[in-house]
């Protein structure tokens, strides 16, 4: 089955609203296949949570409608003559004044280097074309439930349904070592979480050069292009990590998603370890279980760092983190895509610190912590 016909086979099943905010979002479809869309455009309609702007054929067309019209999502295909997506897409980005982009394609997985470039360039999420019977079943729900969480993000929400953190972070937890030395850095994030992790890596100082761990909600087949797309941003070595791999200071590594990423101590050496089994947020690899790891294997002499994100993955392995005396930092809401990850901690009073990613370092620099 084509992708159109895909689509026309998943729109009929697409009628139900989004849940969340009341306001329709306005959404501009931009894909050189007329029929694609016209599929998208009826999902749009179908849904009375959405608000269908219109659709161009090109990235210069939606040049152009941007610059008379505004939209707070933007469907963008990757693959069109003339400039691609990917070219246009921080032209899109700055003329679009903010809104949030969805890189929709029909080869996300064979075209995984694009995919990661598009989302460290600015791309809110990225989604494959439904091509056969179980994308086609779940395209639309996936598609609905990212445009939800925009929503979300985007409309004001009463604060009494969306608690917020206290304008000044609390301070850090003091660590038990002489100049609050730390052993790891354990980083997890999701969805607006790449570039935060680039930002975070950059202002992080030189002096600490201890192990970190990543964990990057991405599929399987990016995690090579996402480690060697770090590896060239930041002035440390960027490894996609490995089962029993040691663990060595000024080095960065990045959960394979064959398993979640673990440690452990063997004859003395940290080492990683793949870890098995499903979460409670069901994604793989997952920050929990990478978290709790890190807890039981450096104690107090561990740092979680909690990116932009869907969901509450990490919240559990948080409260493993402050359990042990170890102090857990968060992205703020402001500079992040969704707050869901980093504010189900803040909002749990597990949060050390709230603050966005370039400010990080410099906080950990001023509390001394070194490796």
């Amino acid at each position: 089955m084509n992708v159109a016909a895909a689509l026309h086979a998943q729109e009929r099943t697409s009628e139900a609203p989004a849940s969340g905010c009341d306001q329709p979002v306005r959404i501009l479809v931009v894909d050189d296949s007329s029929v694609v869309r016209s599929v998208f455009e009826r999902i749009i309609l179908r849904n009375n949570r959405l608000a269908f702007a219109g659709s161009c054929a090109s990235v210069d067309e939606a040049l152009q409608f941007l610059a008379r019209q505004k939209v707070e999502i933007i469907l963008l295909d990757i693959e069109m003559p003339g400039r691609n997506g990917l070219e246009g897409l921080p032209e899109i980005i700055a003329r679009s004044q903010g809104a949030a982009v969805f890189i929709i394609s029909s080869h996300i997985e064979e075209q995984a280097p694009k995919a990661v470039e598009a989302l460290t360039l600015g791309a809110h999420d990225i989604l494959a074309k439904p091509g056969g019977a179980a994308n086609r079943l779940r395209f639309t729900d996936a598609l609905l439930a990212k445009i939800d969480a925009v929503i979300c993000k985007t409309r004001a929400v009463p604060a009494t349904a969306h608690p917020q953190p206290a304008t000044r972070a609390p301070e850090m937890p003091p660590t038990p070592v002489s100049g609050g030395e730390l052993e790891c850095i354990a980083i997890g994030s999701s969805t607006g979480g790449i570039i935060a992790i680039q930002q975070f890596l950059k202002a992080l100082p030189p002096a600490i050069d201890c192990p970190i761990l990543i964990t990057q909600h991405l599929p399987l087949d990016f995690m090579s292009y996402f480690a060697r797309q770090l590896d060239h941003h930041i002035a440390r070595t960027v490894l996609v990590g490995r089962d029993d791999m040691p663990m060595e200071r000024g080095h960065v590594y990045i959960a394979s998603g064959l398993g979640h990423l673990g440690c452990a101590y063997v004859n003395g050496v940290p080492r990683l370890k793949a870890l098995h089994g499903l979460t409670e947020s069901r994604y793989l690899p997952a920050v929990d279980p990478m978290l709790q790891s890190v807890a039981q294997c450096f104690g107090a002499h561990a740092l979680g760092v909690i990116m932009s994100g869907m969901g509450h993955d990490g919240l559990i392995g948080a409260g493993e983190l402050r359990a042990q005396g170890a102090a857990v930092i968060v992205q703020d809401e402001q500079s992040s895509v969704v707050w869901g990850m980093p504010g189900a901690i803040a909002n749990a009073g597990l949060a050390s610190a709230v603050l966005p990613p370039a400010a990080m370092g410099s906080h950990l620099a001023k509390k001394g912590l070194a490796a």
